[in-house]
C-alpha cells in the first residue's frame, strides 16, 4: 500500500467510506445521549454495540490518515500539508480516546435511564457539543415558505409638497425638455430589444395604438417595486405598475416618442379597486391583499365609512402633439410636440368568468372522507395519526375524474382551457386619440424621471459571508431584480493557487474508462475561492478556504416598502450550485434560451469530440434548468389551484438553490475534506394569499396545500431530471412531504407537536439532535410540527422529514433532517449504457475543478443525459404560454390532479392532521408528471395510470 499514488489511495479508502460510517455512528450516539434525548432514542441505544463498531472503525480511520501522511511525504508535498495531517492525526486520536472512554462507561451500565448512566450520558453530550457545535437553528419568525402580510402603516405619501400638478392644465414651461436624449434612451429596464421594436412597428409607432394595446393586453398585478424588463413584461403580458410603465415607455421610445416615469398618489373608486385587485367581495380583504404585495394603500374615510381607496402608483408621461390632434397624428412642423400627456397602462377593469363546477359528480365527498378516516387511527390524546388506506382516496379521485369528464362532454361544446378553470378578461376600450388625463378622482404627482428610480426597484442583496478575519474581496453586492430575474447564477469554487489546481488535476486518471475510476474524496489541505457568476461573469468573490469548510451564502429581497426572505444558507466548500432568483412571473423565453444553450453543448459533443467543454458549460445548464423548472411548476400549479378554490394568489419575488453538495468528511469537529455527496434543492418561497371574502381559515388551508406542493416539487423535479425512462424512478428523491407520506404508508405514527405535548410526544420519536433542537425551537416560537416516528432510508439517504407550520396563517418550513429546508437526491451510477445519470460521483471530480476536458468515453453518457434534459425543456416550453386551442383533455389531466383532487382534502373540516395527511397522499409524485403533460403531450387517455400515484 505504500506504493499507492494519492489518487488510487483516495479512491480505494473512500470506496470503503470508514470515515462516513464513523460519522454516522457518532451522530447516532449524539441523538441518544444528553438530557434532551428522547425516551425512544434512549431505550433503543445499545452502548456496547456502538463501542464495538467504534473500535473497528476508528482504527481504520486513523490508519487512513497515517497512509495519507506517508503518501504526502513520498510525493514531496509541502511541509504545510504534512503539518496539517499531523494535526488531524493528533486531534482525532485524542478525541477518539475520550469518546471511547465515555462509551465504555455507558456500556458498563445497564440502561441510560439509570441516574449514573444519565450523568455519563449528559457529560458525553456536553463534550460533543463543545468540540463540534451544532449549527444554529433557523429563525422561525422568518419562515422559508411564507405569505407576506399587509402593513397598515405603509400608507401613500403626499406628493403635493414636491410639485403641484393638474392633468388638465397645459403649461409651456416644460417644452424645452421634451427633446432631452434620456427620454428616448434604451436603458435599464426599458431596454429597446428587437421584440419591442417589432411590437412598436406592428402598432404603427402610434402613441394612441401603443397605449391602447398596453392598456387592453397587460394585466396589472398588486406588487410594488419594478421586477421585469420591458421585454419580459411583453412576453408574460403581466406586471405591476412599474413593469407596465416600463413596457409602455420602451414601446413609446422605440417609436421615437419621448416618455418618462411618474410616481405619485391616486384615489380609486371602491368598486373599481376591488375589481382590479381580483374581484374581491370584501373591501378590507382587497386592501390587505394589495398591501401585502407592498403597495402603499389605505382607505379614505368619509361619513364614517371608506369612500375611496388611496394608493401610491406609477404611470407614464409621453411627449406628443396634443393640440389639436391629441396624439393621433405624427410629429411634423405643423403638428409639433407640445405637451406631456399622462398615460396609465395599469388602470383597467376586468370581467371574471367562473369555471366549471368541480364538484359536479355523483361522488359523496363526506362518505369518502369518513371511510378514509375510519381506515386508520386518529389519536387526539397522543396527537398522532397512523394506518390510513390511501387507495380509498385514489379510487375516489378516479371516479370523480370520470364523472366530471362526462359532465364536460355533455354540457360544454368545444371546451377551451378558460372554460374549465375560469378566466379574468380585461374589458377593452378603443381609443381614437389619447385621453389627456388619468382615470382617477384626484392626483398627487411626484417629479418625473427618465429612468425607474432606485427607490422604486425591487432589489436583491447577495453576500458570501465566510466569517474570515479579513476578506481580500468585496463579498457583498446589491442588484435590481430585473438583472437577476431568471438569469443564470452559478455558485462554485475555484483553486486558490496553482498548486491547488495541480492537486485537483492529479487526482483525475489520464485514461479514464470507467466512472468508478473517479476519486470521491478531496483533502482539506486544498484551498478554494468561492465565486458567484452571473451569465458567465464573476460578480462576487470570497476569500480562500479549505475544502470541506463552510461559508454562508446570504441573500434577501428588498421591495421599496419591505424586506423579506432573509436567507442564510451554509455551503460546503466544494459545492456547485445554481441560484434561482425569480419574480412574480415566469417567462417562457427563459426555457427557450436554456434549451438552446443545452442544444449547443449537445452539438459540440456530437460533432467535435475533441472540443473542450468547461464544467460550467456542461453542468450549469442542468442545475439552472432544475431550479427554474421548480419555480415554473410551483407558480403555475399554485395559480391553477387558486383559481379552482377561488383564492387570490400572487407570487412574490423568491429564490433558492439546486445543485451538488459534497458530504463533509468531519470527525470530532476536525475537517478532513469532502466525500461524494448528492443533489440538494433548497428553495424559499413567498406569496400573497387572500380569500376574496376575507375568511382567514380558507387562506390558511390554501397555504398548507401549496406548501405541500412546494415540498413535493423539491423531490419530483430532480427526479424528473435524473430518471430517463418514463414512469421508472431509479433515482428516488427525498423531501418532507415524501417522508410523511412514506412513513404513513409504512404504518408509522405521524405526530403533531405543540407546546402542550412537546415533552410527551418527543419521547416517542427518533430523530437526530439537530432535528430535535429545531423542533423544540419551532414549538416554543409558537409553531406546530408534523413529524413521523422513525427515520427512513431512500437510496443512500437516511433521515427524517418534518413540517413546521404557523397554526394561524399556514406559513411553514418543510425540513429534512440535517437542517436542510428542501429535498435531496443521490443519483446512482450503473454503467454507460444502462444509466444516463452522470451526476453524483462525477461531480466530485469536475464541479469544484471548474474544467472538463471532453473525455471520449463519457460522450455517450453526456449526450444521453442532455437528451433527457432537452425532453424536459420541450415539455416546459409547451407548458407556457398555452393557447386556448390546446387539447382540453390534456389540460383536464392537470385540473384533475390539482384542483379537483386537491379539493377533496378541503371539503369537510376534519382537522389539521387529516388535511395535512390527505394533501401528502394526494400529491405524491403527481404534480410534476401532470404539469409536464399540460400542452399537446398526451392526446388520448386523460387518466394515465401513473397520474394516480
Amino acid at each position: 500500500m505504500n506504493n499507492l499514488s494519492i489518487t488510487n489511495f483516495n479512491r480505494k479508502h473512500l470506496k470503503q467510506s470508514h470515515e462516513h460510517k464513523l460519522a454516522e455512528l457518532i451522530d447516532e450516539v449524539r441523538a441518544c445521549v444528553g438530557a434532551d434525548a428522547t425516551l425512544a432514542a434512549k431505550v433503543g441505544f445499545n452502548p456496547r454495540k456502538m463501542l464495538n463498531k467504534f473500535k473497528i472503525l476508528i482504527e481504520k480511520v486513523i490508519n487512513n490518515i497515517k497512509i495519507e501522511r506517508q503518501q504526502a511525504i513520498l510525493e514531496q508535498a509541502s511541509q504545510n500539508i504534512v503539518d496539517q495531517l499531523d494535526l488531524q492525526l493528533a486531534t482525532i486520536t485524542e478525541r477518539s480516546s475520550v469518546f471511547q472512554n465515555y462509551l465504555e462507561l455507558l456500556a458498563s451500565g445497564s440502561r441510560l435511564l439509570r441516574s449514573d448512566e444519565c450523568e455519563h450520558s449528559n457529560a458525553l453530550s456536553d463534550w460533543l457539543d463543545e468540540i463540534d457545535p451544532l449549527p444554529q437553528v433557523e429563525d422561525f419568525n422568518q419562515m422559508p415558505f411564507q405569505s407576506l402580510k399587509a402593513d397598515p402603516n405603509n400608507v401613500p405619501r403626499d406628493f403635493s409638497v414636491e410639485e403641484e400638478y393638474s392633468a388638465h392644465t397645459h403649461s409651456a414651461a416644460n417644452i424645452d425638455n421634451f427633446f432631452l436624449p434620456e427620454y428616448i434612451e434604451s436603458k435599464n429596464e426599458a431596454e429597446i430589444t428587437e421584440d419591442i421594436l417589432a411590437k412598436a412597428n406592428e402598432l404603427k409607432n402610434s402613441p394612441v395604438k401603443i397605449y391602447e394595446w398596453v392598456r387592453n393586453n397587460i394585466e396589472w398585478q398588486p406588487t410594488w417595486g419594478g421586477q421585469q424588463t420591458a421585454g419580459m413584461t411583453l412576453g408574460v403580458l403581466r406586471g405591476n405598475a412599474m413593469d407596465i410603465s416600463t413596457l409602455l415607455i420602451a414601446l413609446l421610445r422605440a417609436a421615437k416618442i419621448p416618455a418618462r416615469y411618474v410616481h405619485g398618489t391616486v384615489d380609486i373608486e371602491i368598486n373599481t379597486f376591488m375589481n382590479m385587485a381580483g374581484n374581491f367581495d370584501s373591501l378590507n380583504a382587497a386592501i390587505e391583499f394589495v398591501s401585502a404585495g407592498g403597495v402603499p394603500v389605505t382607505g379614505i374615510i368619509s361619513g364614517g365609512k371608506i369612500s375611496k381607496v388611496r394608493m401610491e402608483h406609477v404611470w407614464v408621461e409621453a411627449a406628443v402633439p396634443f393640440y389639436p390632434s391629441r396624439g393621433s397624428k405624427p410629429v411634423s412642423k405643423r403638428n409639433p410636440i407640445d405637451k406631456w400627456v399622462p398615460l396609465d397602462g395599469s388602470a383597467k377593469e376586468y370581467e371574471f368568468c367562473q369555471g366549471i363546477d368541480v364538484f359536479k359528480t355523483s361522488l359523496n365527498f363526506d362518505d369518502v372522507l369518513e371511510k378514509f378516516k375510519n381506515s386508520g387511527v386518529v389519536n387526539n390524546d397522543k396527537n398522532f395519526i397512523s394506518g390510513f388506506d390511501s387507495s380509498i382516496l385514489k379510487k375516489a379521485q378516479e371516479k370523480h375524474g370520470y364523472d366530471l369528464y362526462e359532465h364536460l362532454f355533455e354540457n360544454i361544446k368545444e371546451p377551451k382551457i378558460p372554460d374549465l378553470i375560469g378566466k379574468r378578461n380585461i374589458i377593452p376600450l378603443n381609443f381614437n386619440f389619447l385621453p389627456g388625463s388619468l382615470p382617477y378622482m384626484s392626483i398627487s404627482r411626484g417629479i418625473g424621471s427618465s429612468f425607474l428610480k432606485a427607490e422604486l426597484q425591487t432589489k436583491i442583496n447577495l453576500s458570501l459571508n465566510d466569517e474570515s478575519v479579513l476578506s481580500e474581496y468585496d463579498n457583498n453586492i446589491t442588484m435590481p431584480l430585473y438583472k437577476l430575474n431568471q438569469k443564470e447564477i452559478i455558485i462554485s469554487f475555484v483553486p486558490a493557487r496553482e498548486s491547488d489546481e495541480m492537486a485537483l488535476k492529479e487526482q483525475i486518471p489520464k485514461n479514464l474508462t470507467d466512472l468508478n475510476q473517479l476519486p470521491n474524496f478531496y483533502s482539506s489541505y486544498i484551498q478554494m475561492i468561492p465565486i458567484i457568476k452571473l451569465n458567465k461573469r464573476v460578480i462576487l468573490k470570497g476569500s480562500q478556504r479549505s475544502i470541506g469548510e463552510e461559508i454562508k451564502l446570504e441573500y434577501q429581497f428588498k421591495t421599496p416598502t419591505k424586506t423579506y426572505l432573509n436567507v442564510r444558507n451554509k455551503i460546503i466548500v466544494g459545492s456547485y450550485l445554481a441560484l434561482g432568483i425569480v419574480g412574480s412571473n415566469f417567462s417562457n423565453k427563459t426555457i427557450f434560451d436554456n434549451k438552446n444553450e443545452l442544444n449547443k453543448i449537445k452539438a459540440i459533443i456530437e460533432n467535435n469530440k475533441d472540443n473542450k467543454l468547461t464544467g460550467d458549460e456542461l453542468i450549469k445548464g442542468i442545475y439552472y434548468t432544475g431550479i427554474q423548472n421548480y419555480y415554473c411548476e410551483y407558480i403555475s400549479q399554485s395559480e391553477l389551484l387558486s383559481i379552482g378554490q377561488n383564492i387570490r394568489y400572487m407570487p412574490q419575488p423568491m429564490g433558492g438553490t439546486f445543485g451538488y453538495e459534497p458530504r463533509q468528511k468531519m470527525l470530532f469537529g476536525v475537517n478532513l475534506g469532502i466525500e461524494t455527496g448528492g443533489l440538494y434543492m433548497n428553495v424559499h418561497v413567498a406569496q400573497s394569499v387572500k380569500d376574496p371574502s376575507g375568511k382567514k381559515d380558507k387562506a390558511k388551508e390554501f397555504m398548507m396545500q401549496i406548501g405541500m406542493l412546494s415540498s413535493t416539487l423539491e423531490h419530483t423535479v430532480p427526479e424528473s431530471l435524473f430518471n430517463g425512462k418514463k414512469n421508472q424512478i431509479v433515482n428516488e428523491g427525498f423531501s418532507a412531504s415524501k417522508a410523511i407520506t412514506m412513513a404513513l404508508a409504512q404504518g408509522q405514527k405521524i405526530y403533531t407537536i405543540t407546546k402542550n405535548n412537546i415533552e410527551q410526544t418527543l419521547a416517542n420519536i427518533k430523530i437526530n439532535k439537530l432535528g430535535r433542537e429545531e423542533i423544540r425551537a419551532a414549538v416554543y416560537a409558537g409553531k406546530e410540527v408534523r413529524v413521523h416516528a422513525e427515520p427512513l432510508t431512500i437510496n443512500k439517504y437516511s433521515g427524517s422529514g418534518y413540517i413546521i407550520l404557523d397554526p394561524i396563517i399556514g406559513d411553514g418550513a418543510y425540513k429534512i433532517s440535517g437542517g436542510k429546508n428542501g429535498g435531496f437526491l443521490d443519483p446512482a451510477i450503473k454503467s454507460f449504457t444502462e444509466n444516463a445519470n452522470l451526476i453524483g460521483v462525477i461531480l466530485g471530480a469536475i464541479a469544484i475543478m471548474g474544467f472538463f476536458a471532453g473525455w471520449a468515453p463519457l460522450t455517450l453518457v453526456i449526450i444521453f443525459l442532455l437528451q433527457t434534459y432537452l425532453l424536459v425543456i420541450d415539455l416546459l416550453t409547451n407548458y407556457e404560454p398555452c393557447t386556448p386551442e390546446t387539447d382540453f383533455k390534456v389540460f383536464f389531466m392537470v385540473l384533475f390532479v390539482t384542483v379537483i383532487a386537491g379539493a377533496v382534502g378541503l371539503i369537510v373540516e376534519v382537522g389539521a392532521n387529516i388535511i395535512m395527511l390527505i394533501l401528502g397522499l394526494i400529491y405524491g409524485s403527481a404534480p410534476t408528471s401532470a404539469t409536464n403533460k399540460y400542452c399537446n403531450i398526451i392526446k388520448t387517455n386523460p387518466f394515465p395510470a401513473h397520474s394516480m400515484s
